[in-house]
């Protein structure tokens, strides 16, 4: 019965450890992984024509296909990085609202940022391109972004969507804000702790618990990883972008899985130095 319970509560550990590194990585999978990679795609992959082009470049018919290293690393700076993620968080969240206001699209003050980006970063896009830009090209495109008037265009798009989305597609929505929330996290550590506490109780023991801890880390970070594979597989065959990544999730879950290893390894140390202690008391 003892290693039933301990066995069962090792199994919810498991679980829990596995739903909090898939909480703590699905937004940066979803951000950086595949919105930012998305947006590199389309716009260093799609064809376009631009000045000083290299002859290794592919030229076909009138266009052509580059790569643009200067594109890459303005979108993957922190500021756009952080810019998308908050996009996206706050789309997600009018379209679950579903009420009409779009509150939250206005104060994220898309245009202003974008703007305000430009002018905080003025000498590192000059260094980058190699271009002056002055004052007066940062005024013109904040005009011609302001007359795009992009929360206009993302508040008609919302509503859009919310009136063409299924039932399935706002469960989904519901799900990705319930797995990347902090409420989660929090819930998750606490049931952590909670259930190595128990397993401790159980097998009524300073040091055992610790084995059922390392192995849980252990076998988590294994599951964790080959979902990470599996989940970089199945979006890359939805979006057809090679460059899509969920290094994250994989990453944290190798570190994990080490961890895991290192206090597996304190634990066999702990047992071969009590045995011989036993060992010398009975001789």
């Amino acid at each position: 019965m003892k290693k039933f319970v301990s066995g069962f509560l090792t199994f919810i550990l498991i679980d829990l450890m596995a739903i909090l590194m898939i909480n703590a990585t699905f937004k940066e999978v979803l951000v950086k992984g595949v919105l930012v990679e998305s947006m590199k795609s389309i716009i260093t992959r799609n064809m376009y024509k631009e000045p000083n082009i290299n002859l290794n470049d592919i030229i076909k018919g009138d266009n052509v296909i580059t790569e643009n290293p200067f594109v890459n690393e303005i979108i993957q700076s922190d500021e756009v990085q952080e810019l998308v993620n908050d996009f996206m968080e706050t789309v997600i969240e009018e379209l679950i609202e579903e009420d009409g206001n779009f509150d939250k699209i206005d104060e994220l003050e898309l245009e202003k940022r974008m703007v305000e980006y430009l002018k905080e970063n003025k000498e590192v896009l000059e260094k980058k391109t190699g271009i002056p830009i002055s004052d007066t090209m940062i005024e013109f495109t904040a005009h011609a972004i302001q007359d795009k008037d992009l929360t206009r265009a993302i508040k008609q798009n919302i509503n859009n969507i919310q009136n063409n989305m299924t039932a399935e597609e706002k469960l989904l929505l519901k799900t990705y804000k319930i797995i990347t929330s902090s409420q989660l996290k929090t819930m998750m550590i606490l049931g952590i702790i909670l259930t190595i506490l128990l397993i401790a109780l159980v097998q009524w023991s300073f040091y055992k618990w610790i084995k059922n801890t390392s192995l849980s880390l252990i076998i988590s970070g294994i599951l964790v990883s080959i979902m990470s594979i599996i989940l970089k597989i199945v979006l890359v065959s939805i979006t057809k972008n090679e460059e899509i990544n969920t290094w994250p999730m994989l990453r944290l879950s190798l570190i994990v899985m080490g961890i895991g290893i290192v206090i597996f390894t304190a634990y066999k140390m702990i047992e071969l130095f009590l045995k011989r202690e036993k060992k010398h008391e009975v001789s």
